[in-house]
């Protein structure tokens, strides 16, 4: 009897502790999960914010001669005058 009811304990301790490391692996799993879609998002801005833009920027001269340039991100600058 006393043997039997040893291993019930034995058995009921080994599962409970089988549950917490299985909460505490999933818990690990989420904090994982958060942090990948952190990394995603900060990636996904990164791209978005070096991304080359298509707007032209035009600056006008206050030179003799007036000139307007179109400055392009990424490229030359075109000088019309």
């Amino acid at each position: 009897m006393i043997d039997l009811n040893s291993r019930e304990k034995s058995m009921e301790q080994l599962t409970e502790h089988l549950i917490k490391m299985l909460g505490k692996s999933n818990e690990k799993i989420i904090e994982l999960s958060k942090r990948v879609s952190q990394l995603e998002l900060i990636v996904l801005q990164s791209v978005q914010l070096n991304a080359p833009k298509k707007r032209p920027y035009t600056v006008i001269t206050t030179s003799n001669q007036p000139a307007t340039q179109e400055i392009h991100r990424h490229s030359s600058i075109h000088i019309h005058q």
